[in-house]
């Protein structure tokens, strides 16, 4: 079997959501972009905004269908436009542009959650098969 799209991220603050769903990638994919995180160095003075760059470029790059965003509007959740146009990546690249608290905490965690989805999942088991 084979798991090309992962399940979809929700990330966000109470009354805005974000929904990304990602590709699997390949390990040497994976490296590629832990690769551009290392590069940038602990002493940098813009660390934070091309570690920022960095995620959100990947999402972006690495996204399965167009990302959507849900407001909360008297107790319920409603779809919302994002207010570009273009392939996913653009809507990414120009939705998450500027580099925010609450957008590089965002970009930040669904790069995270990206990350940990492309491990398999495991267990220990406590018993011989």
């Amino acid at each position: 079997m084979s798991v090309e799209k992962l399940e979809g991220i929700e990330v966000g603050y109470p009354g805005e959501q974000y929904i990304f769903t990602m590709k699997m990638i390949s390990i040497a994919q994976s490296d590629v972009i832990e690769a551009r995180l290392a590069a940038v160095g602990s002493k940098a003075t813009d660390r934070l905004q091309l570690e920022y760059d960095i995620c959100r470029n990947a999402i972006g790059e690495h996204v399965a269908e167009m990302p959507q965003k849900l407001v909360e509007i008297e107790g319920e959740w409603k779809p919302a436009p994002l207010d570009t146009k273009g392939t996913p990546a653009d809507v990414i690249a120009e939705h998450f542009k500027e580099r925010t608290k609450t957008n590089e905490r965002i970009i930040r965690t669904a790069f995270n959650v990206f990350q940990s989805q492309l491990n398999p999942a495991y267990r220990f088991l406590s018993r011989s098969v």
